[in-house]
């Protein structure tokens, strides 16, 4: 930047002599007082990489939109494309149920960027992590409590009523229109889309998956992945690298719910 900001209307001036005894007029290409043409492009092109180096990913590959809700809550801006839904009949663990389709994402929906944390269920429905499980079952153990640790012992009614009491919460003071939020779990379609951020992989990390990368019982592979730490608790979300689209937590922690089907 500082170099192009060199530039004046009549070229690159260069103020020191090409050499102490040699004349500027009988070095090849010289003009006094400028630098060579293909110095000058040299010169530009050094100045440029540093700038395009920040700008290419920018550009090629531009974030996606994101919004924070009144409690917090960060979301992306899923936008509508096609992918194949299911999984090869030759894929190492496929289910039955898993039969490889085309699917169209028509409009494009925010998807949370985290599980839902112990914090913001709380916030929204009232209730602790330990009030949540005594609920389904006192006999249960706890297994990774935190504010910031995701939310479990959470039925699908739970999770469609904490869908509701979200939206309800973020239109307080809100008219009717463009402006109101609606709040529901993702379509199963929806969620593989999410999910899979253009894979076609088993995972979204590729062909396999390591322990380093989310969380699970790292006492088991995959297709000769590496083995590692059973950690045997969820652990805080955003833990690990997001997936392609700002994902976190797409694999492993803990089971999401789906509007229409599971995960």
């Amino acid at each position: 930047v500082a170099a192009l900001a060199a530039l004046g209307n009549n070229g690159w001036v260069m103020t020191e002599p090409p050499g102490p005894d040699k004349d500027r007029a009988t070095v090849p290409g010289w003009v006094p007082g400028r630098i060579p043409p293909g110095v000058v492009l040299a010169m530009v092109a050094i100045a440029l990489i540093p700038v395009f180096g920040f700008l290419a990913p920018r550009v090629l590959y531009p974030r996606p939109k994101t919004f924070t809700n009144t409690i917090g809550m960060k979301f992306v801006r899923i936008n509508p494309g096609e992918f194949q839904m299911g999984s090869p009949e030759d894929e190492e663990g496929r289910g039955d149920n898993e039969t490889r389709h085309p699917v169209k994402i028509t409009k494009g929906y925010w998807m949370g960027t985290t599980e839902v944390t112990q914090r913001e269920w709380q916030m929204v429905m009232g209730t602790s992590l330990r009030e949540q499980r005594d609920k389904a079952n006192k006999g249960w153990s706890l297994h990774g409590e935190g504010y910031d640790h995701p939310m479990y012992y959470v039925s699908w009614e739970d999770a469609a009523e904490f869908c509701v009491k979200l939206g309800r919460l973020e239109n307080v003071g809100v008219a009717t229109g463009n402006e109101r939020k609606r709040y529901r779990l993702p379509t199963e379609a929806e969620w593989e889309y999410a999910c899979r951020a253009g894979a076609e992989t088993p995972f979204n990390t590729g062909e396999t998956i390591r322990p380093d990368q989310a969380n699970y019982d790292g006492n088991f592979t995959y297709r000769k992945g590496p083995y590692g730490e059973c950690r045997q608790k969820a652990v805080r979300v955003g833990s690990f690298m997001p997936n392609a689209w700002g994902l976190y937590d797409m694999h492993g922690n803990v089971w999401e719910w789906c509007g229409d089907w599971y995960v």
